[in-house]
């Protein structure tokens, strides 16, 4: 996964290299961002401690109290610990790569105005 600090520096590299815009778009379009991982990773957690809770030990289900509580108090102060997390494993928010994506469009799109046809048709 591409870093936030070097988003900018992407559009660059691949107007050097037209014939690989689509597939850096496609794999684009594949990411997973910041906010769909947390929203997997609660709900593996509420699903993790109903299921355990169920099966060995009732104290099993305070971790699905737990992680609703923390989503409270995430809406209310805005408060994210996991959000750290994730991103130092290399997750960016929709925003991020949205960025990247349009960057890489208007690259796409001048070269195509240099060249004269679609890269997309070549490659």
């Amino acid at each position: 996964m591409t870093t936030v600090n070097s988003a900018t520096n992407t559009a660059a590299k691949f107007i050097a290299h037209p014939e690989v815009i689509s597939s850096r778009l496609q794999e684009l379009e594949r990411e997973w961002d910041l906010e769909r991982v947390q929203d997997l990773n609660n709900t593996l957690y509420e699903l993790n401690g109903t299921l355990l809770g169920t099966i060995l030990n009732k104290h099993f289900t305070q971790l699905p109290v737990s992680t609703t509580m923390r989503l409270a108090q995430e809406a209310g102060n805005n408060w994210n610990p996991p959000a750290a997390m994730f991103k130092s494993l290399g997750y960016r928010t929709k925003e991020e790569i949205e960025k990247e994506k349009n960057e890489l469009l208007s690259a796409k799109e001048e070269v195509d105005n240099d060249y004269g046809f679609s890269v997309a048709a070549v490659a």
